[in-house]
């Protein structure tokens, strides 16, 4: 050890005035009801929230079945220029030529 090191631990403390572990007291005596608080909060939470998942994992787990989905039908039908439109055809359509093509086998 250095020699300042051994002076250091040769000397007195002073010892620590009344005021001073009043106030530490009283800093710590306010700072307890906080913390069994919280430590009351974190055991109602530890609690409420495994009991909150089961009971939700029973209701819907309970719940009645549905019905099996069933396809939706709809049905759009034209009507007016649209519908003679799609039914009939276009009047070019006779002018168009046709073509015939033949295939022989050799």
């Amino acid at each position: 050890m250095s020699d300042f090191e051994e002076k250091l631990k040769a000397a007195r403390l002073a010892a620590p005035s009344p005021a001073l572990d009043r106030r530490i007291d009283e800093a710590f005596a306010a700072e307890s009801p906080n913390r069994a608080l919280t430590a009351r909060r974190g055991w109602w939470l530890a609690i409420l929230i495994p009991l909150g998942a089961a009971t939700a994992v029973f209701v819907f787990s309970n719940r009645p079945q549905r019905q099996p989905l069933q396809p939706v039908i709809h049905r759009f039908v034209a009507e007016g220029p649209m519908r003679q439109f799609l039914t009939e055809p276009p009047q070019s359509a006779a002018l168009l030529p046709h073509f015939v093509t033949r295939a022989e086998t050799p």
